[in-house]
């Protein structure tokens, strides 16, 4: 059967002048913006966890002569300490410098860090950074030397830097 109301008796739900689309649909321009965030937050998530993941396997940990030591736990002035008792036994008064920073590379140490870290690069310093964001850990070994090139002093300290 034909449906032989007049369109004025229609309810204003069931007819509107100018809607291109059915009654308690959302509009495709609508669908289409909502598709469209949706994107960019998903995108954006994934984004953040690529970066969390990449970052966390970046970091290469302390450097060996202090792992298994409280440096691992982040105790400023222990390990300040410990880094200290290791580098004087490791590098004893009359140790070549050559040989210290041979030694001190192998494991990771720089002359510089890179030029996004506030540290400044000095000749007779070596530092170390490992840590999560977005704090940095910083071993830090500094000496002075005889005029042969051999360790007169040597020491060692630890330092958290945060953003």
């Amino acid at each position: 059967m034909n449906d032989t109301r007049h369109p004025a008796a229609t309810s204003p739900a069931e007819f509107s002048v100018g809607r291109s689309s059915p009654p308690n649909q959302v509009h495709p321009v609508i669908r289409g913006l909502q598709w469209c965030l949706l994107s960019v937050v998903l995108l954006t998530i994934l984004a953040v966890a690529v970066f969390a993941i990449l970052f966390e396997l970046s970091d290469p940990g302390p450097p060996l002569m202090l792992r298994n030591t409280v440096c691992e736990s982040g105790s400023d002035d222990a390990c300040s300490k410990a880094i200290n008792a290791i580098v004087a036994r490791k590098f004893p008064a009359g140790t070549p410098v050559s040989q210290v920073t041979a030694d001190l590379a192998s494991e990771g140490f720089k002359a510089k860090l890179d030029d996004n870290v506030p540290v400044p690069a000095a000749p007779n310093t070596r530092y170390y950074l490992w840590g999560k964001f977005p704090c940095g850990q910083f071993a830090i070994i500094e000496w002075s030397a005889d005029a042969h090139g051999n360790i007169s002093h040597i020491s060692g300290s630890y330092e958290v830097r945060c953003v």
